[in-house]
């Protein structure tokens, strides 16, 4: 059902239940469109490999493929941490994330915020210069009740101080990836410049 088959069913029963609200005759035509990002967009491309008959426009943004894999990737910044025995303020990982991109924005020819060369970015931009830099971060506030029928929030209170080599051995592991026992890459890594909000603990 999470795979595919609940999107499907739903779509066909969906438009079932719109002709009959709307009071339509079953020669007229229900328009739909589907739209989904992330795992959103791989069921998007299920949608249209399984049910696209059912379809009339379909948006599939950034589909999540290697669920499994990917996942792990997820997992890993905080694996990370466990296994280095320490944990990055995550004002100072959030720094060298933007310091990054500051530094890196540009080598592909143009300034937009994004580093789209991060192989430029790998060859010519060292995190480690980065250490010694001060930082600060407001106190901030963010609600929590994602899946809960209740209201919540978590409050990260303010951050200041100065980004240490041990914040960027960390950073540096989170962006060189996952390997196996044999040394081979498992999944492509986090790439430079990228969110480490994964590694971040509030």
């Amino acid at each position: 059902m999470f795979s595919y088959q609940a999107l499907g069913e739903k779509t066909l029963v969906g438009k079932y239940l719109t002709k009959k609200f709307y009071g339509m005759s079953d020669d007229e035509k229900v328009y739909t469109y589907y739209e989904g990002c992330s795992d959103g967009g791989r069921e998007g491309m299920s949608q249209v490999q399984r049910y696209g008959a059912e379809y009339d426009g379909v948006i599939a943004g950034a589909p999540a493929f290697r669920f499994a894999q990917q996942q792990v990737l997820h997992v890993f910044p905080a694996e990370v941490e466990y296994t280095m025995g320490y944990v990055p303020p995550s004002c100072a990982i959030e720094t060298v994330v933007n310091k990054t991109i500051e530094a890196c924005d540009s080598l592909d020819g143009r300034s937009d915020g994004v580093i789209s060369r991060t192989d430029l970015c790998k060859l010519q931009f060292n995190l480690s210069s980065l250490i010694g830099e001060s930082y600060y971060c407001a106190e901030s506030t963010q609600a929590t009740a994602y899946f809960s029928t209740t209201s919540g929030s978590t409050t990260t209170p303010e951050q200041n101080g100065t980004i240490t080599e041990e914040d960027i051995k960390v950073i540096e592991q989170c962006y060189d990836g996952i390997f196996n026992s044999a040394g081979e890459r498992a999944y492509f890594s986090f790439q430079h410049g990228s969110s480490l909000s994964d590694a971040e603990v509030h």
